[in-house]
């Protein structure tokens, strides 16, 4: 394979990836009242609990105003709270409410049980050949990353 069909096979499959989890995640959300971005969000404050506005932003790489803006929308449908650090006010700390905890604890589900469907009909090897090789292209695209710095 030369580097131009390298290229386009990378950058055609990691569209189509995405693509597939963008539909999946804003189907499932859909059921809630939620956009996809909103149900990425909500999840990492599930597995992590509170984190702030800035650890959201870098997690998902969005632009920390429009996560701000996104927690506001959450928080006016009552999936989370903001508050202020009283050390220092320009952090902003987000915890999920209960109803938060709730809807999320729910969509893991819902999402555990999509995976382990697909799961079960393959092999062990297949899975962890697909793991391996993404590892390798991360580390490839890191190495792309660090030349263009």
């Amino acid at each position: 394979m030369n580097v131009d069909e390298f290229k386009f096979s990378i950058l055609n499959y990691s569209r189509k990836i995405n693509d597939h989890l963008t539909a999946s995640l804003n189907k499932t959300g859909l059921e809630f009242g939620l956009t996809g971005m909103q149900v990425i969000l909500l999840l990492k404050l599930f597995k992590d609990g509170t984190t702030t506005i800035g650890n959201l932003a870098e997690h998902t790489r969005v632009a920390g105003a429009n996560i701000s803006s996104m927690c506001k929308k959450l928080e006016q449908k009552g999936f989370l709270t903001r508050n202020r650090d009283k050390r220092d006010e320009r952090i902003v700390n987000i915890s999920l409410t209960d109803k938060g905890l709730s809807v999320m604890s729910e969509i893991d589900q819902i999402f555990e049980e999509k995976i382990q469907s697909i799961l079960a009909g393959e092999k062990q090897e297949t899975l962890d050949a697909i793991i391996k090789g993404l590892k390798l292209l991360d580390i490839l695209f890191e190495k792309i990353e660090i030349g263009n710095k």
